[in-house]
């Protein structure tokens, strides 16, 4: 990410990053910290401290095939007989409830592709999902108290990835930060409240002045 960056000569960057992306904003900031004006972290894979843990014990015994989140995107379903029985499986999962209907069909245009058979399958392979599941970041709380610069957090009140309990040690490390919480969200509160999620980026622009 910072290679790009300094490829682009860009300096004064609002990084604003979810999920995983968080925390590599977060570690780009940490490393360039001159080349970013703010960021905003959204829902960034924090785990509290005992998660972390319990990861390095199953990495360390071999078993970090065997967490929950790495064999439910290992059982995924990828391939339908077209884009409308997507749609409507999608539809059916509580995990996609919140998401509008214009949401929903952005993601299974921009995420399916036609595969053998006449049938449309997901881009993105369920295996690269999984290893992403089994290779969280363990050593990140070493690495929150290095960012210095002006930062907002926003988390999902429903979520099950940035718990209460992670958004309040972050706090605690992180004395400068603002934090947002947005009802009616989980992890990804920027699809599911997209106006209340552009609403606080906006205004923590607007308080860090010119």
């Amino acid at each position: 990410m910072v290679q790009a960056l300094h490829s682009l000569g860009a300096t004064g960057i609002l990084g604003v990053g979810h999920s995983l992306g968080g925390v590599l904003t977060l570690w780009a900031a940490i490393e360039e910290p001159q080349l970013f004006r703010a960021v905003v972290l959204i829902e960034p894979v924090i785990l509290p401290p005992v998660w972390l843990w319990t990861l390095r014990l199953m990495r360390a015994l071999g078993l970090r095939q065997r967490q929950p989140f790495v064999q439910v995107a290992l059982r995924r379903r990828r391939t339908w007989p077209d884009r409308q029985a997507c749609f409507a499986h999608l539809r059916s999962k509580p995990f996609f409830g919140a998401w509008s209907d214009a949401a929903l069909w952005d993601y299974v245009h921009s995420g399916t592709r036609p595969a053998p058979g006449d049938q449309v399958e997901l881009i993105y392979p369920p295996e690269w999902e999984a290893h992403i599941f089994a290779t969280p970041p363990l050593a990140i709380w070493h690495d929150v108290p290095r960012l210095q610069c002006p930062v907002l957090v926003i988390r999902g009140k429903e979520s099950r990835t940035f718990l209460p309990a992670a958004q309040m040690r972050m706090a605690r490390l992180l004395p400068h930060a603002r934090f947002v919480t947005i009802a009616g969200a989980g992890h990804l509160v920027p699809i599911e409240r997209p106006q209340e999620t552009a609403a606080a980026i906006q205004a923590f622009v607007e308080s860090l002045g010119t």
